[in-house]
């Protein structure tokens, strides 16, 4: 089950400060939102690791509300001063001078929206190295004329939390994961490619109990071989029946991108 992790080391007098800050000229609503984001990225090509990235996000936006009006400003450094700073530029958007007083905070309960044990992001590196290189070998060898296959996976998990002047504090733990097979294909100085690609708010099981890395791999690859022999879409004038509701949009692609 994916936990929650504060990473934002803010105690609830420090949510109120902000909260104050924001609502000091008058706004009528307030919240804060506060997000720290690891993502990895590794792309191969070839048999070969490309690029491995790793990258950590963090902020927090503060967000006041009058009327129809919204004031927001947002500080990748949670220190005080500059949450203040923040709270204060996102106050400029009322003027009433009545200042209203937020609620104290109350802990809303932590619900896991995703059945997840084990993330991606927690994984080993090798262990992901070996999922990718699964893919690429299952693509590179399904036929004699693939000659390029290139394997991506990018995994990340986000720490979000909310506090509001209404007196809600809100936590959520969001993972994503993305895996693509992309392949060339060519005949006869004929190119052509296939691509599969999966994931979602999933963990590792994705390739266990939905989709695997080879799995993947051959799908991208029978696409790419199979366009080699399909024939050229018709060409000319054609009949065309618009009905309703869906005329629209046919009546874009056909003569809206022309002109």
């Amino acid at each position: 089950m994916l936990s929650f992790v504060d990473h934002f080391n803010l105690d609830r007098s420090a949510i109120r400060k902000v909260l104050l800050s924001a609502l000091s000229r008058g706004g009528e609503y307030s919240d804060i939102f506060c997000e720290h984001t690891v993502a990895n990225f590794i792309l191969m090509e070839e048999g070969i690791i490309k690029k491995s990235s790793k990258s950590v996000m963090m902020g927090a936006g503060v967000r006041t509300i009058r009327g129809e009006g919204v004031g927001y400003a947002y500080t990748e450094v949670l220190t005080p001063r500059k949450l203040k700073h923040a709270a204060d530029t996102a106050a400029a958007i009322a003027e009433s001078g009545n200042q209203v007083q937020p609620v104290s905070l109350s802990q809303v309960d932590y619900r896991n929206h995703y059945d997840i044990s084990d993330t991606v992001t927690g994984s080993d590196l090798k262990a992901k190295i070996e999922l990718i290189r699964n893919a690429e070998k299952a693509a590179s060898t399904y036929h004699h004329s693939i000659v390029k296959s290139t394997v991506s996976m990018m995994d990340v998990v986000s720490h979000i939390q909310i506090a509001t002047s209404e007196g809600e504090l809100l936590r959520d733990v969001r993972p994503m994961l993305h895996f693509t097979v992309h392949v060339v294909a060519e005949k006869d100085g004929n190119r052509q490619i296939g691509i599969s690609s999966g994931g979602g708010r999933l963990g590792s099981s994705y390739f266990s109990g939905i989709r695997s890395p080879e799995d993947h791999g051959r799908e991208a690859a029978r696409q790419a071989v199979l366009l080699l022999d399909a024939r050229q879409a018709p060409a000319g004038r054609m009949e065309l029946i618009l009905a309703p509701a869906e005329s629209g949009i046919l009546l874009h692609e056909s003569v809206g991108h022309p002109l």
